[in-house]
């Protein structure tokens, strides 16, 4: 067996734990530990084609450094460190590459024999790897696998102990940090902690920090210094391996080095910093590790224990628990503290030096514990609870437990006290992220460990040195990444960003849709190397790169990213070409910083709303068996019980472009909602202009007026109108359409339908719908949006038309205005139902809604569609390539897609001719067809002009929908529309239980 099958066998175990249970006389392994899935899976085991793909763009220009002066013992100078070795794949392939071209300098041969590479690999291994991983047993097989790759004839196995080490290699502190003192952060509220003592502890530290800014420099708080323990680790690394008693020296002068009293107590200070994050404050308690604290610990080279009682036995704890790994003073020959002006200084770390090479795949986990994962290994109940709140109230519950007799259960009171532990333990790490002074740059929101990641390999690189990592294309696209991302592009950091869907199953328990890269970053006084950043997106295996890639400088970040800087997704050059002219031409939906428009549609200073979470606010959702058991009362999908009014909760799944009624939770199969894939209503359904989803949830009128009133922490004025404007939150760049913006009636919705509320809609809002609807919108939005949710920071950098641009004529409108031409259309297309009143009203239209009609809608979307590519600039032959851009919808109904294409392009050639145009086919014209009778509904409460209908149709809520038509078939999938709605598949592979999942 080899190190490459070693690995893929133990590290899908590595968090595996036995577990017996005599009563079925059963064995086997469990995953006991929460939050680690990609172990269990085995998926954390990267493939060697991608290894070496990251090795071309992090290692090799380190190699040719150190090669240039044709010795080969130079070679052996290189430092690589993989922070989450694992089994030690990254150190294999790594290590190999180096001892390859040792091997081929040594000899001259382009092609070494075998035995010579094993003997550079011996070489190799013994003074270029370091590892580090939090997992004993990882570690334990890393050693084996560069063993297993070094075997020498005659020469014992070489002694690893000293640079292949155990910790947690993000929590740990740094000079830099130790100079201040304890910081604030320290002193967040943990489970258990009181806000009285907290509040006490942090004036009392900011009174103990200030008095130390009073003091001379050399005397602040901390000092360290590593000169003495650096020398004493250079004479154990000068002992050799080539001997068996040459390795037990080795491995004797290195336990006397450990326990050498410098960096004993250097080790002890820095552990008093990082517990102080975690040290329980309430009353009680041990003393709490201050600012005065941490100093008289560093002031005390005798390492006596802490005064207070219980507080040396807590810290041993906390340092147990967490492991704490201190780099500069666990690798005291890679990083020196000895020389604060140095040339080669880190200034945000404080130390000098750094790796020539930080490798590796790191964990994706999001560090916060989430509840549905971590009670799946513990109790099924509540890991199957059905909403997040029913499991709240479920947890709860185990703090009380008594079993059938009334007595306390003992087994559920334990697992709520270990849940606690947990709780705590998992925030005061969260915190040492976001408030430790640590990660400056990633430390932010939802910490995921691939960000943090990232920002410490950047911190361990030396000034020359290289850093390539395995991890979600989030790190450079996502706006909690996006101020580390950026300031790599400025400072000219950024190699490569080399983007993969997992399509091909590189990692096989990983979602097909999930997106990696290959993330390069430089060291400073390399900038002058990469002006520009190489980029490389939706490829799917690492063959498949290099035809993809195009390079980027900063201006073109700032240029068609500027509020983030972030990068686009662009599948081609060519497709970037045409986004950047399109900035060049459309100025952005929202712009925070200088260079346009700022609010060219005045939305104002908070014009985006979640109405209700659909996890924490789920206490406020009744069913309606709820409601019926209370004795409510229904009209249409409106409950009324004990004169209170319960409005229909929407989901971002009903609603789609130019239609608020696309899918209904009526007759849906737990199955299909388990998926999120909903019914649709049919060519019948929407024929009938009462019709309307029907949710699963409904909330108190009361509940959604206080959510549409003003807000003035936000700031945002009250919501007037009797309708909604949003767009579905899930989006997939690989589903048929991208961009979803729909009107909707004024009602409960759910967070996956993020609502616009602009400070008036005196700008013509139904233009806005109709840009955002639009192909080359969606264009726009496919080279942004990398992962499964349209945010609010992808959609205000969408380039999009101002609302002036609608009060100019173009040619084919007959001298009218752009708003005359395009209203008539909007108002065609989203009014066919009576509870969309109101947004007709708005549109200055008081008669009953529109028929259906599959024809006339194709039509008129093709012509708004082809206006939008002339107003947005778009040359003929860039027609071709942005519809073409949309291969889902190509591949899965690829005589739709020709239909749509082609009858945009027939209208849009006929546009380009200079003369009005109207469509021959569409007769009457737009806003002039076939309508209902009079009606109203009981959603709205607006009766339209003309009185009650003649013939009230049934409920929405029991009306059996017929099956679809084979016109209806074709007419439901124009313009993609015929999609699989799978809008609550979650993408998170680390987040397959996650709290905000749609319950």
């Amino acid at each position: 067996m080899g190190a490459e099958e070693l690995g893929s066998v133990y590290e899908s175990l590595l968090e595996l734990v036995p577990a017996r249970e005599p009563e079925n006389e059963l064995f086997e392994l469990k995953d006991l530990v929460a939050g680690n899935k990609r172990k269990l899976t085995g998926s954390y085991y990267t493939p060697s084609s991608l290894i070496e793909k990251l090795l071309d763009t992090a290692l090799d220009p380190v190699i040719e450094r150190y090669a240039v002066s044709g010795v080969p013992d130079h070679l052996l100078e290189i430092d690589f460190v993989d922070p989450s070795c694992g089994s030690g794949h990254f150190l294999v392939a790594a290590a190999r590459r180096i001892a390859l071209r040792y091997a081929v300098m040594q000899h001259g041969e382009s092609q070494p024999a075998p035995e010579r590479v094993r003997e550079a690999m011996a070489k190799v291994i013994r003074h270029c790897v370091h590892g580090v991983d939090i997992n004993p047993l990882a570690a334990e097989l890393a050693k084996v696998s560069l063993w297993l790759e070094s075997l020498t004839p005659g020469e014992p196995l070489a002694y690893l102990d000293d640079r292949i080490k155990t910790g947690n290699a993000l929590l740990g502190a740094t000079p830099a940090v130790l100079e201040q003192g304890i910081p604030d952060g320290a002193f967040e509220k943990l489970e258990g902690d009181e806000q009285k003592v907290l509040t006490e502890l942090r004036q009392q530290n900011d009174r103990e920090r200030k008095g130390a800014e009073h003091l001379p420099f050399a005397e602040r708080v901390v000092r360290t210094s590593t000169a003495t323990v650096r020398v004493e680790a250079e004479k154990v690394a000068k002992i050799g391996d080539h001997s068996l008693a040459e390795v037990r020296q080795h491995a004797r002068a290195h336990k006397e080095f450990e326990k050498r009293p410098e960096l004993r107590h250097l080790k002890r200070v820095a552990d008093v910093w990082c517990a102080s994050f975690l040290w329980p404050k309430h009353k009680g308690a041990p003393a709490p590790i201050t600012t005065n604290v941490l100093r008289a610990v560093e002031k005390d080279v005798e390492d006596g224990p802490l005064p207070d009682e219980g507080a040396e036995a807590m810290l041993r704890d906390i340092v147990r628990r967490n492991q704490f790994f201190h780099w500069h003073l666990e690798f005291p020959r890679v990083f020196r503290v000895e020389e604060s002006e140095a040339e080669d200084v880190n200034p945000e770390t404080g130390w000098q030096g750094g790796f020539d090479a930080v490798l590796g795949n790191p964990p994706w986990e999001r560090v916060k514990i989430q509840k549905k994962e971590w009670f799946a290994a513990r109790d099924e109940k509540i890991a199957a609870a059905a909403t997040a709140s029913i499991r709240d109230r479920m947890i709860e519950a185990l703090a009380t437990s008594v079993d059938d007799e009334g007595r306390p259960n003992e087994g559920d009171r334990r697992l709520y006290v270990e849940y606690q532990f947990d709780q705590r333990e998992s925030k005061g790490q969260v915190t040492m992220y976001r408030k430790s002074g640590l990660f400056p740059k990633t430390g932010f929101g939802d910490v995921n460990t691939y960000a943090v990641f990232a920002e410490k390999a950047r911190q361990l690189i030396g000034p020359e040195g290289m850093a390539g990592l395995v991890l979600p294309t989030g790190i450079a696209t996502d706006k909690t990444t996006a101020a580390f991302f950026s300031d790599l592009v400025e400072r000219r950091q950024m190699v490569a960003v080399l983007d993969m869907e997992n399509e091909e199953k590189l990692f096989p328990a990983v979602h097909n849709q999930y997106r990696f890269s290959l993330f390069t970053m430089a060291g400073r006084d390399l900038a002058r190397h990469y002006p520009v950043v190489r980029l490389a997106f939706r490829a799917r295996r690492p063959d498949q790169l290099d035809a993809r890639e195009f390079t980027l400088d900063e201006e073109g970040f700032k240029r068609i990213n500027p509020n983030t800087r972030t990068a686009p997704v662009c599948e081609s050059r060519s497709h970037l070409v045409v986004l950047d002219d399109v900035h060049d031409r459309v100025p952005l939906l929202r712009r925070h910083v200088s260079g346009g428009p700022a609010d060219p549609w005045k939305l104002g200073n908070g014009p985006f709303l979640r109405m209700f979470d659909m996890a924490t606010a789920s206490k406020r959702f009744l069913s309606a068996e709820m409601l019926f058991d209370q004795g409510g009362t229904c009209d249409g999908t409106v409950f009324v019980s004990d004169d209170v009014r319960y409005l229909p909760l929407y989901e971002g799944k009903f609603l789609h472009q130019f239609d608020s009624r696309f899918a209904t939770f009526e007759n849906a199969t737990q199955a299909q909602i388990n998926k999120g894939t909903l019914p649709r209503l049919d060519g019948d359904a929407h024929r009938d202009p009462s019709a309307v989803p029907l949710p699963r949830h409904w909330v108190a009128e009361g509940d959604v007026e206080e959510r549409l009133a003003e807000d003035r922490s936000v700031p945002r004025k009250a919501w007037r109108h009797g309708w909604l404007m949003g767009w579905r939150d899930v989006c997939r760049a690989s589903d048929d359409r991208t961009v979803i913006a729909t009107v909707l009636p004024r009602t409960a919705v759910g967070h996956t339908q993020p609502l616009i509320l602009p400070v008036s809609a005196e700008e013509p809002m139904y233009a806005l719908l109709a840009n955002l609807s639009a192909f080359v919108l969606d264009f726009a939005a496919r080279q942004k949006v990398q992962g499964a949710h349209l945010t609010y920071t992808y959609l205000e950098q969408l380039p999009v038309l101002p609302p002036a641009t609608y009060g100019l004529s173009a040619p084919w409108t007959q001298d009218a205005p752009l708003a005359d031409w395009i209203r008539p259309r909007v108002l065609e297309l989203t009014y066919t139902s009576y509870e969309m009143a109101p947004w007709a009203k708005y549109l200055g239209d008081d008669s009953p809604p529109f028929v259906w009609d599959e024809r006339r809608r194709f039509l008129m979307r093709a012509e708004l569609d082809a206006a939008y590519f002339h107003l947005y600039g778009i040359a003929r032959a860039d027609v071709d390539l942005v519809l073409d851009s949309f291969r889902a919808f190509k591949n899965k109904q690829p005589a739709v897609f020709q239909d749509t294409k082609d009858e945009i392009i027939r209208v849009y050639e006929a546009m380009a001719e200079g003369r009005p145009f109207s469509h021959p086919s569409l007769t009457p014209p737009p806003a002039q067809g076939p309508r209902h009778p009079p009606g109203t509904n009981p959603l709205t409460r607006v009766i339209p002009a003309g009185g009650p209908p003649k013939h009230p149709t049934a409920s929405a809520a029991r009306k059996k929908r017929r099956g679809k038509s084979a016109p209806d078939q074709l007419g439901g999938g124009l313009f993609g529309l015929d999609e699989v709605e799978g809008g609550d598949v979650q993408l998170d592979m680390l987040n397959m239980f996650g709290e905000a999942e749609q319950e």
